[in-house]
């Protein structure tokens, strides 16, 4: 690639930066006179999300009280029911430490292996490689040279 073909390729990202740039403006003025003109029916449904969650909350714990009055009602209400459900409890420190000794793999830090790779100290190796990197000014960039 010749140096006048990349430079036309650096145009061609700074005049379509420059463009996008301006309509994200443009959506972001937009959203602000809609916030602004509609504020109130913003706040109503906050408001009204708040509602319903904590009475949901309330029809919940409403739900669990009836069933351990009786174990036997699973449905204690229209549309409400109870299901069985299944939760794990471990100390992650501990639960680590016994995975370790049973030499099972959960996941690997990739970062700490890396770091590890770097000093030798892990099997791997350090492959190096290239990257372009694009100014984020690509017209001041441009205009410098």
């Amino acid at each position: 690639m010749s140096e006048a073909e990349i430079r036309e390729q650096a145009q061609v990202v700074a005049n379509l930066r420059i463009g996008l740039a301006s309509t994200k403006d443009t959506i972001n003025e937009l959203r602000d006179e809609f916030n602004t003109e509609h504020e109130g029916l913003i706040q109503w449904g906050k408001d009204k999300a708040t509602a319903l969650e904590e009475a949901e909350s309330k029809l919940k714990d409403m739900a669990i009280a009836a069933f351990e009055s009786d174990p036997t009602n699973k449905k204690p209400g229209p549309g409400v029911s109870i299901q069985d459900t299944t939760g794990y409890g471990f100390d992650p420190v501990e639960a680590l430490k016994w995975a370790t000794e049973h030499k099972i793999c959960l996941r690997l830090d990739e970062t700490g292996y890396k770091a590890l790779i770097k000093q030798k100290a892990a099997p791997g190796q350090v492959l190096p490689g290239r990257r372009a990197v694009l100014a984020t000014d690509m017209a001041k960039a441009l205009s410098n040279g």
